[in-house]
């Protein structure tokens, strides 16, 4: 039963998420040269962080993370794994 759960949580990355989404960090990949940058604007494992809207091509994207807003390029994104706030 508990491996079914498991299974069923998916992992995506934040560039990924459709506008008006609530997804909780999960990762920032290590190898990232943003990574840093990433972790001191709130974007940390376990924060819950909602896609506001998405520029016209998709790039960047603004999400809510902390009780601010903040924008990020798709690039960026693409290094934050995160899973639904649901599932959580």
């Amino acid at each position: 039963m508990q491996m079914q759960a498991l299974e069923n949580k998916k992992m995506y990355t934040l560039d990924q998420i459709p506008i008006r989404k609530k997804v909780v960090v999960r990762n920032v990949l290590l190898k990232s040269p943003y990574m840093i940058r990433l972790m001191e604007m709130g974007i940390v494992p376990g924060e819950t962080i909602e896609v506001l809207q998405k520029a016209p091509f998709g790039d960047p994207i603004e999400i809510s993370v902390m009780g601010y807003t903040l924008c990020i390029r798709i690039k960026e994104a693409s290094f934050i794994e995160v899973e639904d706030a649901k599932n959580r």
